[in-house]
């Protein structure tokens, strides 16, 4: 649990509301989950090619070691 206090001051300017959000926690943004989907599989697409990319660089790699 985070602890944290709220002054005297910030009461009575908040009009002693004490609905306060957390300064400390982090709002989490939720996205629609068709955009995060159509992005998870742009990151796959893009893994993919990098995978092949440093496929290709190690067996270009371990031929001229051979030869």
């Amino acid at each position: 649990m985070d602890d944290w206090q709220v002054s005297i001051a910030d009461l009575k300017a908040n009009n002693y509301n004490l609905d306060i959000k957390n300064p400390h926690k982090v709002d989490v943004e939720h996205a629609d989950l068709d955009e995060m989907l159509a992005e998870h599989q742009k990151l796959m697409a893009e893994l993919g090619e990098v995978r092949s990319k440093l496929k290709f660089e190690l067996m270009e790699a371990l031929e001229r070691d051979e030869a």
